[in-house]
């Protein structure tokens, strides 16, 4: 059995909101941009094995949430 990856699925569904009303909707692009980020991140840190670990979030931007916010 095969398996499609998310991505794929997203970009299907991606392909037909932009069949039918011309626009990417911009929330799923960020969400694109975001698994891609994050898949890349791990796929680096997996094959570079760095003892320093990736940050496991789904990033949407390129805004850095600030430390003051987390403490």
């Amino acid at each position: 059995m095969t398996t499609i990856p998310l991505i794929g699925v997203l970009v299907l569904i991606a392909a037909v909101a932009l069949v039918f009303s011309g626009r990417y909707p911009r929330g799923l692009f960020g969400f694109v941009i975001g698994v891609n980020r994050w898949f890349y991140r791990v796929l680096a840190y997996s094959a570079l094995l760095t003892d320093e670990y990736p940050p496991l979030r789904l990033d949407q931007g390129p805004r850095e949430p600030s430390e003051t916010a987390a403490a």
